[in-house]
């Protein structure tokens, strides 16, 4: 079958996720202590403007969202197919069920706090907030990414009519997060004010959807940006069985890989060790046959997803101090770090610009002389 036919094959795709840190990046807070978190936009004609700002998400409240995905999806999918009024019931249904998945969240870290003391990090907030103010979810409205109206009690009325060019512009940004346009997870957008004015100008600067929509999801993803972002990579749970001989051989393979070691146990009267690590998507691809390679057959692996891990590192580092040009060097000749690199590779792979120099070294590029 298509004999003579070249195929190019292009590197399997691994999807990523966006998220931020409860920190400003270094570039933001060099401006001084008084830096906020809050952005404000507004449009052309200056009758629409919104104050928001972003924090991040505590993992209990993530990691429930994320595990009842499945049952959020169905009640949504169909408010979907229902339409008119019975939408609108079956959506308010779903929003009903995803605050209580929230508040189940929120008291089961309060007893976990009680019990052994591990507070997470901003969780006062969540606390004290009236879970009705969660207005969706996203992307696809059951993502674990919420947005919260947190203005005054009172102007919830005066401004209803942009409610769905809001969430629209909000299940935008979740969807395609601004560093390299994947999945946002474990953010939430707070509404701090919002001002409509649809006298303003005449008849001539109405104040139309698609302004709403660009407006808020500027602010948005300006919002996003001023925290520490992060990317988060799908990491798979791997289990190995092998013998002593090629126990190094084994770790050698793992640790090439960005592999990490949970637990190595004996199994008892035998000399197997079964071994298991944590292994990311990314490098996964070629591992199976790297290692019996490298171990000559005697050991194979069983992969199944786990969870998703941040990598540490800024996808926007850049040396600022002595200490840091010292031991990464001048900007110049920084070399991309693991998360600059992923990100880079995925903004190719669609089409987005890179900031990447064509001519890394001009002095050494080579110049052919005009043949006469």
């Amino acid at each position: 079958f298509a004999q003579g036919v070249d195929f190019k094959v292009s590197p399997p795709l691994v999807g990523f996720r966006e998220t931020i840190l409860d920190a400003f990046r270094r570039k933001d807070t060099s401006e001084g202590s008084k830096r906020t978190a809050y952005v404000t936009k507004s449009n052309t004609s200056s009758n629409f403007s919104i104050t928001v700002r972003a924090i991040p998400l505590p993992k209990c409240i993530s990691d429930a969202l994320t595990e009842q995905k499945r049952e959020l999806d169905t009640l949504f999918r169909s408010a979907k197919t229902s339409g008119g009024h019975a939408e609108r019931t079956k959506a308010a249904e779903g929003m009903i069920c995803a605050r209580e998945l929230i508040r189940k969240a929120i008291l089961h870290q309060e007893k976990e706090k009680k019990e052994h003391g591990n507070a997470q990090t901003g969780f006062g907030f969540w606390k004290r907030l009236d879970l009705s103010r969660i207005i969706a979810l996203g992307p696809d409205r059951t993502g674990a990414n919420v947005l919260v109206d947190v203005r005054k009690k009172g102007t919830e009325e005066s401004i209803s009519h942009v409610s769905n060019a809001i969430s629209t512009a909000f299940q935008m940004v979740m969807e395609k997060g601004p560093l390299c346009e994947e999945p946002m997870m474990g953010v939430a957008l707070l509404i701090e004010d919002m001002k409509v004015d649809r006298k303003a100008g005449g008849s001539g600067s109405l104040l139309s959807s698609g302004q709403i929509i660009q407006t808020t999801r500027d602010a948005f993803r300006e919002a996003i940006l001023i925290r520490e972002a992060r990317l988060i990579e799908p990491m798979y749970l791997v289990e190995l069985q092998c013998s002593e001989t090629v126990l190094r051989r084994l770790y050698a393979v793992i640790g090439k890989r960005r592999g990490r070691i949970i637990s190595e146990d004996l199994r008892e009267g035998t000399q197997t060790f079964i071994v298991k690590c944590y292994l990311p998507v990314e490098r996964s691809f070629g591992f199976a046959s790297s290692l019996r390679g490298r171990t000559s057959g005697m050991a194979s692996p069983q992969l199944m997803f786990s969870h998703w891990e941040i990598i540490p590192e800024d996808p926007f580092f850049v040396p600022v101090t002595d200490e840091e040009k010292e031991e990464f060097g001048s900007a110049a000749v920084l070399k991309a770090n693991l998360a600059r690199t992923l990100v880079d590779g995925v903004r190719k792979r669609k089409g987005l610009a890179v900031q990447e120099l064509i001519v890394q070294h001009a002095e050494k590029q080579r110049t052919l002389a005009r043949k006469k």
